[in-house]
């Protein structure tokens, strides 16, 4: 069936949908959910009641047709791709009093709760959290003995998902745990529990162009993107490709374990030091290829592993990141452009890797159950639960033309004669920092069109700020904008950063930096603190107070009724 197009959309009577009551199901920067019961008569949709209870998801602006919130995407994977129907979120689009709306199922792991694998890993590992309590639709499925082996399920899921997505034509580009939600657990042919989650949220999704690569446009400024999931290229505005969501599915995975270990992900987010800030670890990735950032990001998870003080979660924990290592800390070829077909070849590759990793871990699981039965609970239901590759990697394949079953590297088929054993040849994670190859030398014209980027980045954020008068007079105790943040108003909007060469960036940051390093007795705490980060081009800091700034403004713009109350 071919996609309809926008002037071909069908209208919803707003009278058959009776909207459930409660709370919304979601609500984020381009939309709100909530549940709806449908008494009409239109026959997709009453197809899709059958399969489960619906939501309708309206958006708060109006869509564009070549913006990334475009709902008609929506509509393209429905139509083209029935056969990929249910390896995620999308539903139908209908007109509903002038404005276009999403309909679709509602996915929930309990009943009616629902949740996203973010909230729903960090929240059940937390201690003493009440998260646990929900847990018993999933047969302890994320107790200490069982967390790892759900975990590889739900990686399993999430990449075929997002394989389905690019087998649609579709890139996500905002790959992250809080947009896969949770699915309600199956029980297997062998009496074990299934966990699986599928990708939601398509806010920043693409249509794949004819050569595979997105470039990075002006109006594409406009949207805040997951800097934490994204590849080098998309960092250095070279354009998205399948490169950028396989780079997000990695961190994502590492994202589930870090919940898992109820710590945050920017705990593994850094080059040099832990305490750098994740925007400065951007800044660093300018210069260095994806791969060492995946294996410095894998060796910090490692350490942090390595430091969790729960024996049982601690093994469990370093079998799957080291049977996936490999996985995690690889990536495809760059090019500047991708054929259909390359597209293709790049999946199977991805795939088998995938599945030569889930086979790894499940063959290292059942040696570790004979050595130190101990450590694994009850192994005949755990044994259940681990999965297959062959069964994975035929669901990845199943659109696509057929390729070679994966096998395990026959390296890699030797055993370990005790849990010691194995963390002997993992060896302490700090020895996989010492032994990690250093990146190549940058050379020096590289370090310096970094720099130049990193003044550029600073100055724009900066300019945000003192264009912004009200914010600039809140901060002083007169009520007038302090003359310093004057000064830097007027330095900065004399020319383009964009186009300011070194030369004159580095003099107006140097005149930056001298105007806000007077001494004024009369600052006020907020001045004093904004004054000192801009001293030491603190960029996470300045953004942070970008954003508040933004935030105000969107607040200030709402109709009073609109507004949160106090």
């Amino acid at each position: 069936m071919q996609p309809r197009q926008p002037n071909q959309l069908l209208t919803v009577n707003p009278a058959d949908l009776t909207e459930m009551p409660g709370d919304p199901l979601g609500e984020g920067g381009f939309g709100k959910v909530v549940g709806v019961e449908y008494k009409g008569a239109d026959p997709e949709l009453l197809e899709m009641r059958q399969r489960g209870a619906l939501i309708v998801k309206s958006f708060k602006r109006e869509p564009d047709e070549d913006v990334v919130i475009n709902p008609f995407l929506h509509q393209l994977l429905i139509h083209d791709r029935p056969d990929l129907r249910g390896k995620f979120t999308a539903g139908v689009v209908r007109e509903k009093e002038g404005k276009p709306v999403i309909i679709g199922n509602f996915v929930s792991y309990n009943g009616y709760q629902s949740s996203d694998l973010e909230k729903f890993i960090y929240g059940t590992m937390s201690s003493g959290s009440e998260a646990r309590k929900k847990t018993a639709a999933f047969a302890n499925a994320f107790d200490d003995t069982n967390v790892a082996t759900s975990l590889v399920q739900l990686m399993a899921s999430m990449k075929i998902s997002q394989d389905a997505l690019h087998e649609a034509g579709v890139f996500h580009l905002d790959t992250s745990p809080r947009n896969f939600l949770l699915r309600q657990a199956v029980v297997n042919d062998k009496g074990a529990v299934n966990v699986s989650a599928v990708i939601n949220d398509f806010g920043l999704s693409r249509r794949i162009p004819p050569n595979g690569v997105i470039p990075f446009t002006p109006d594409l400024e406009k949207s805040r993107w997951p800097l934490r999931y994204m590849d080098t290229r998309a960092i250095n505005r070279n354009g998205f490709s399948i490169a950028t969501d396989y780079y997000a599915l990695r961190i994502s995975m590492m994202e589930n374990v870090c919940h898992a270990l109820n710590i945050r992900l920017d705990s593994i987010l850094w080059i040099q030091k832990p305490d750098e800030g994740y925007m400065n670890t951007i800044m660093q990735r300018r210069g260095q290829t994806d791969e060492y950032a995946l294996a410095k990001f894998t060796d910090n998870l490692m350490v942090q592993i390595e430091n969790c003080n729960n024996p049982v979660l601690k093994l469990h924990l370093q079998l799957f990141v080291e049977s996936f290592r490999d996985y995690l800390t690889s990536m495809p070829a760059q090019s500047d452009t991708y054929s259909p077909q390359q597209l293709q070849a790049i999946r199977q590759e991805d795939g088998l890797k995938f599945t030569r990793a889930l086979d790894d871990f499940s063959r290292m699981m059942r040696e570790e159950m004979v050595q130190s039965p101990q450590l694994f609970g009850d192994a005949q239901k755990l044994k259940a639960r681990l999965p297959d590759g062959y069964t994975v990697h035929t669901e990845l394949n199943k659109n696509q033309n057929p390729v070679p079953a994966p096998k395990p590297p026959a390296e890699k088929a030797q055993t370990h004669s005790s849990s010691a054993d194995m963390l002997k040849r993992l060896g302490h994670a700090k020895v996989h920092l010492q032994q990690r190859q250093e990146p190549a030398p940058v050379s020096p014209e590289q370090r310096l069109k970094t720099e130049i980027q990193a003044m550029r980045d600073l100055l724009k954020v900066l300019k945000e700020i003192v264009d912004n008068k009200d914010y600039c007079r809140g901060i002083s105790h007169d009520g007038k904008t302090p003359k310093a943040l004057g000064k830097i108003r007027n330095l900065l909007g004399k020319e383009m950063i964009d186009y300011m060469p070194e030369a004159k960036l580095r003099a107006v940051l140097k005149d930056v930096h001298a105007e806000v390093d007077k001494k004024n007795a009369n600052r006020t705490t907020p001045a004093r603190d904004l004054y000192d980060d801009i001293k030491h081009d603190r960029v996470e800091k300045l953004i942070v107070v970008r954003d508040q700034i933004t935030a105000r403004e969107a607040a200030k713009s709402q109709p009073i009724s609109a507004r949160p109350a106090k």
